[in-house]
């Protein structure tokens, strides 16, 4: 329900000073199961995000899904780090990767390679790229993919 994912949103800026992604992943969980799959996190940062929590969430639901779907009895891994005014943040698989020709359009609106209607990841570039920041495919071939998105933190300390 909407009201669950916005309790599950609720903790992607900083608690205590840290930003924590652990319970927020949750959500993530169950649609990687579906495939076998597990979730590995190393996701904490000192830093507050500059962003809006529920549109964080829906990135990475997205990147879950599309991981998973290239991804049987394997690991998705996200994995946030510090960088000067940003959080790095990848979500790294060990699925089959991304075909060399399909690169330059991946993020393009409706274009899918996997029977999708291709709005997943021009989602997650719309959303990211509206915060400020930038989302790009760091690595791929046959033994998976690294996507990795950069958010700006709040410079003040406070939570957006």
């Amino acid at each position: 329900s909407l009201k669950r994912l916005r309790s599950l949103a609720s903790g992607c800026t900083a608690r205590a000073g840290r930003w924590t992604c652990r319970s927020r992943t949750a959500v993530c969980r169950p649609i990687l199961a579906k495939n076998g799959n597990t979730l590995r996190l190393s996701c904490e940062s000192r830093r507050s995000l500059f962003t809006n929590k529920e549109s964080l969430l829906q990135v990475l639901i997205n990147l879950a899904i599309n991981s998973s779907k290239h991804t049987k009895n394997g690991t998705i891994a996200f994995c946030a780090k510090d960088r000067d005014n940003w959080l790095d943040v990848y979500v790294t698989d060990n699925g089959s990767g991304i075909a060399p020709e399909d690169l330059p359009h991946i993020f393009e609106r409706g274009y899918g390679t996997d029977g999708g209607n291709g709005l997943g990841l021009t989602i997650c570039r719309d959303i990211i790229e509206s915060a400020g920041g930038s989302i790009a495919i760091e690595k791929t071939d046959q033994t998976g993919t690294t996507i990795r998105f950069t958010v700006p933190v709040d410079q003040k300390g406070e939570s957006a």
